[in-house]
């Protein structure tokens, strides 16, 4: 539709992915995947948490499989669009801090008040450096380009679509998916740089 004070949208098309949840070796799984993806032409990717398992030992089987999708539809990093999952947290250093973060995790779910002190731990240390390795990783894949990978954030692509980017794994425990949060106060405050576009806001399962 065209007129005078009317936009004209245009068809935009992604592809929506989710828990590869990789261990440092392919699942039959990925290769049907493969064989099931569609052939038309996709704007961007989008991916919603869990690139990989507790267990693994890093992020680069995941980022392989991320970097095989790019190619396939001939996308950049920059129309890679992520979100962590509760796999994607960093690894416990022993048993015995991973049951101290299960205490707290169950104790702040029971005191949620929207606010600052939701989203830092018993130290008041944010949460999202729960997820170094994660933003590490995608630095890496992102060729050095830092985003606030764990945080509540917002890009756009192309000047079309606003992407809004949520951690919901903030109190996730490896396996465990817990109740599920949002940095209510940083979203409260996020700029959309177009409010004017229609947006998507990407979140990890509840």
């Amino acid at each position: 539709m065209q007129g005078k004070g009317v936009r004209t949208l245009s068809v935009v098309r992604w592809l929506h992915l989710s828990d590869f949840h990789s261990e440092g070796e392919r699942y039959a799984d990925w290769f049907l995947l493969w064989r099931q993806l569609p052939v038309i032409k996709i704007d961007f990717i989008v991916f919603t948490g869990d690139l990989r398992n507790f267990r693994a030992p890093d992020f680069h089987e995941g980022l392989e499989m991320l970097q095989e999708l790019s190619q396939r539809y001939s996308r950049t990093a920059k129309e890679l669009f992520l979100v962590p999952g509760n796999h994607d947290v960093d690894p416990y250093p022993d048993e015995e801090e991973k049951i101290k973060f299960e205490d707290f995790a169950v104790e702040r779910l029971q005191k949620i008040e929207n606010s600052t002190r939701d989203i830092v731990d018993r130290n008041g240390n944010p949460l999202t450096e729960r997820f170094s390795q994660y933003s590490e990783a995608l630095t890496e894949l992102f060729e050095g380009e830092k985003y606030p990978f764990a945080q509540v954030y917002c890009r756009t692509w192309k000047n079309k679509v606003n992407l809004i980017h949520l951690n919901t794994a903030l109190l996730s425990i490896s396996n465990s998916h817990m109740e599920q949060i949002v940095d209510t106060p940083a979203l409260a405050a996020l700029k959309v740089p177009n409010p004017e576009l229609p947006s998507l806001v990407l979140a990890h399962h509840s």
